[in-house]
């Protein structure tokens, strides 16, 4: 907030000091364009300052129109506003109306439409338009920000895997309070990833070139991935019997979160995953109604866990020539 305080500041004070420079009249109206044209990212900026360009050739066709018929009063600035407002609505300049009106009033306080005046308001609009696009190309580098929420998500991610393959392993420890923090972990993830889909968004307004939406892709894959954590756990919940299956199951569950890595392919996991299910399959039906809800349990554990790898493969397979900033 302090660097967007600043940056407003710096664009608002430079454009009426450039308007007074060129000895143009109302210069204040140059500030107040260049404070709302200052907004968070470059892209917005850029999309306002556009805005507020054809907003103003409009406007003044309007009002020059309505005043040349009815006369320089403020009946005619009352039928500018009832052509302006529909039309800059429908067009999505809504955002445009009071900073424009305001340049309109120009000619309302010097009574005339002359040439001049327009070239005078068209100034004072670009002034502020080009001041607040000209501090917005400073931003503060927000990759080391994203870098340390990626960790901080994996890490979670790490913590997560492990309980559900102690879970897997020990039923009992299901019951217990260290399985409701693997739980609540969740809950943790789901606002981390909200905070790294932020400042992702952030950035990629911010790209005026190159744009890359790298890391908006890899918090939405990580987001479905967690989705799919959540389904688990609820799984998780009924299982109540220990058998040799789950032994593998909780191994690999903690294999991926020593192998968990924005990096990692995921192959070697799916690939291990594939021979697992091919145990699975070779092993001794079940004999008891217990034994068959748990092979129930652990195949839907199964499914939700190869397209929780399947995700990251397919991500990885996308991005697999992107430099990673570490």
């Amino acid at each position: 907030m302090r660097v967007a305080a600043i940056k407003i500041s710096v664009a608002a004070v430079a454009a009426i000091v450039i308007a007074d420079l060129l000895n143009l009249d109302n210069t204040t109206a140059a500030g107040i364009i260049a404070i709302l044209t200052a907004l968070e990212t470059r892209q917005a900026s850029i999309e306002r300052g556009a805005q507020y360009i054809l907003a103003t050739i409009i406007a003044f066709i309007i009002a020059t129109a309505s005043f040349y018929i009815l006369g320089i009063t403020v009946w005619s600035f009352g039928v500018y506003l009832l052509v302006f407002v529909p039309i800059a609505t429908k067009f999505n300049l809504s955002s445009t109306i009071p900073p424009i009106s305001v340049l309109v009033t120009h000619f309302l306080n010097a009574q005339s439409i002359e040439f001049e005046w327009h070239i005078n308001g068209f100034l004072l609009m670009l002034i502020g338009v080009i001041c607040a696009n000209v501090v917005n190309l400073w931003m503060p580098d927000k990759r080391r920000v994203i870098r340390e929420k990626v960790d901080n998500v994996e890490d979670v991610m790490r913590g997560i895997l492990d309980g559900m393959g102690i879970a897997v392993q020990d039923v009992s420890y299901i019951e217990s309070p260290a399985f409701r923090i693997v739980k609540a972990d969740i809950k943790k993830l789901n606002r981390l990833l909200n905070e790294l889909e932020e400042e992702s968004l952030f950035d990629y307004q911010n790209q005026l070139v190159e744009k890359n939406h790298y890391y908006i892709d890899y918090t939405s894959m990580r987001k479905d991935q967690m989705n799919l954590l959540d389904t688990m756990c609820n799984t998780l919940s009924h299982l109540d019997l220990t058998t040799e299956s789950n032994e593998l199951l909780s191994k690999m569950f903690k294999e991926t979160a020593e192998e968990l890595d924005e990096g990692n392919t995921g192959l070697s996991l799916l690939m291990r995953l594939a021979e697992m299910y091919r145990v699975y399959r070779s092993s001794k039906l079940p004999t008891t109604r217990e034994e068959f809800e748990t092979r129930a349990l652990l195949y839907h554990l199964l499914i939700n866990f190869e397209s929780f790898l399947e995700l990251k493969h397919d991500f990885y397979i996308e991005y697999r020539d992107v430099e990673l900033d570490k």
